[in-house]
């Protein structure tokens, strides 16, 4: 969980098939409201960390 509330998944298969783990969550009853897939290259990666540590 991140500090939104939100479920933060890294594996690489699941960001290919995203739809699996929405399928997961609603066969345990805890359904999505919303789903995204954020990717980021070497850039974003660097500006991400460096503000984290402002």
């Amino acid at each position: 969980m991140t500090d939104h509330d939100e479920i933060e998944i890294t594996n690489p298969e699941a960001i290919l098939k995203p739809e699996n783990i929405s399928k997961l969550l609603v066969e345990k009853y805890i359904p999505p409201q919303q789903v995204y897939l954020y990717t980021e290259d070497l850039e974003m990666y660097f500006l991400r960390t460096i503000r984290n540590k402002m």
